[in-house]
């Protein structure tokens, strides 16, 4: 067999190692009872809104993609963040689905930076609209969460704007990459 091939063999060995590590951590029975109880309507819309969810990451990711000069096809990207999917939900951090979207984005581009940048800024966005939408459910739900939450919540979104805000005004953006080691340390990772 040649490379490939045993590439290929390894990925299947280690789907089924993970996917016998998951049926041994669960009740199957409970699984199936559920499966069993639960309405097929809602369990298709879920899923429905699922698959839309991950079409829009990779088309939100595509515009990014675009942007540096790195053009992939929407059915591509798309499969390659279910691949994504795949690997945050299996492995105990987040961090693997990202890992398994460079490694199967660069195959399209020749520069590992353009991998990694669209990865960590499609990473950034998601955060920022989740922390979005969690401002929006605070701001209309003031006093269900305690004060100290509430406040962190209020200073990380204002944090990550003023961020996103300074990384996309290029005067302010080259000004600080001259005055500050650190800032022009982290931007050139």
């Amino acid at each position: 067999m040649n490379r490939k091939q045993w590439i290929n063999v390894l990925k299947v060995v280690v789907s089924i190692v993970l996917l016998a590590i998951i049926f041994s951590t669960i009740d199957v029975r409970a699984l199936l009872f559920t499966l069993q109880n639960a309405h097929p309507t809602w369990l298709a819309a879920a899923l429905v809104m699922m698959i839309l969810g991950v079409v829009i990451r990779a088309f939100r990711w595509q515009i990014l993609l675009t942007a540096i000069g790195v053009p992939v096809p929407l059915g591509e990207l798309t499969a390659i963040y279910f691949i994504g999917f795949l690997f945050n939900n299996l492995l105990p951090s987040g961090l693997g689905g990202d890992a398994m979207r460079m490694v199967e984005l660069n195959k399209h581009s020749p520069r590992v930076s353009d991998t990694v940048t669209s990865v960590v800024v499609d990473r950034f966005l998601g955060l920022f609209a989740l922390q979005a939408i969690a401002l929006v459910a605070l701001l209309t739900n003031w006093g269900a969460v305690p004060n100290g939450v509430a406040y962190f919540t209020i200073v990380i979104f204002l944090g990550g704007l003023v961020g996103g805000l300074l990384l996309i005004n290029r005067p302010l953006y080259t000004n600080l990459r001259q005055k500050i080691g650190l800032f022009r340390r982290l931007t050139d990772i």
